[in-house]
């Protein structure tokens, strides 16, 4: 996994001190009883190598849910 977010890379860093899980492209999916975060501007597989951190720091593309 990587240890920041990876869209910052290709988008450019998001408003300050705002986190992926206030974003209205996060995503939580649910196969009960787990829970994973995806975002869905990123490749959505169903493994960990496409899971998506709540805090991480946001990416330009950022929108308010």
């Amino acid at each position: 996994k990587p240890k920041t977010n990876p869209l910052i890379r290709l988008y450019g860093k998001g408003p300050d001190d705002t986190k992926c899980k206030t974003c209205a492209h996060f995503v939580v999916k649910s196969f009960h009883p787990n829970r994973y975060f995806k975002c869905d501007l990123r490749y959505m597989s169903s493994g960990p190598a496409t899971d998506h951190r709540a805090n991480w720091p946001t990416c330009g593309r950022y929108q308010a849910k």
